[in-house]
């Protein structure tokens, strides 16, 4: 099962609700894998993050440890209520939590427009070094 899947299934529960929801949605922090918008268009509601039920080694993914990874840090500096979606089951149960839970509490919203003016914040790259010889270190990216 793949991401891209999952995110298929949540984005179809989602309009099968009614709910506006964006595949993809780019933020100053980062893209977000899926976010509904409020019905006029202007806010946020909520955001959520699709992954596999595995990870790349094929070990279990936990919820608590992808909930506290550096993207989903970066991804709560926007303000946004963010939920975590791994199991495709239960697209449905995320879509009508945001409808019947976050879509109903416009003081969680929040505006295009305040996510756009958060400063982006620069990703820190992971730089390798190899050694050539003992007096030589060469850098790649």
């Amino acid at each position: 099962m793949t991401e891209a899947t999952i995110q298929a299934e949540l984005y179809h529960q989602c309009r099968l609700m009614g709910l506006r929801a964006v595949l993809e949605y780019n933020t100053p922090v980062g893209r977000m894998d899926l976010v509904v918008l409020s019905e006029d268009g202007k806010s946020v509601v909520a955001g959520v993050e699709c992954k596999r039920p595995t990870t790349h080694s094929g070990r279990r993914r936990n919820e608590n440890q992808t909930a506290n990874s550096k993207q989903m840090r970066r991804y709560q500096t926007t303000g946004i209520t963010m939920l975590i979606l791994i199991s495709i089951d239960r697209a449905k149960e995320v879509a009508k939590t945001i409808k019947d839970r976050l879509l109903v509490k416009p003081t969680n919203y929040v505006t295009i427009e305040t996510i756009q003016s958060i400063k982006k914040t620069p990703r820190q790259r992971k730089v390798r070094c190899v050694e050539l010889d003992s007096d030589i270190i060469f850098r790649t990216n």
